[in-house]
């Protein structure tokens, strides 16, 4: 958990939900979430894991009101 929201973990080559590894990108991990209306929003490029989930986490908090509703 970072700044009061779960980083939500996943079994994929990034290790978190949301996040995509791209290794020939200079920034090699995208962050990306889908919104209310299923569509999926990119969060930009990140040089680490961990900062491409803070990115979907904040997301997330900012849709649906705060970390409890992430929680699992």
């Amino acid at each position: 958990m970072v700044e009061g929201l779960p980083l939500l973990r996943a079994d994929n080559t990034s290790g978190f939900l949301g996040v995509r590894y791209k290794p020939l990108e200079r920034q090699p991990y995208k962050a990306y979430h889908r919104d209310n209306d299923g569509r999926y929003v990119h969060l930009g490029y990140h040089a680490t894991a961990e900062e491409a989930a803070k990115a979907v986490a904040r997301k997330r908090a900012e849709e649906h009101g705060g970390a409890e509703a992430h929680e699992v």
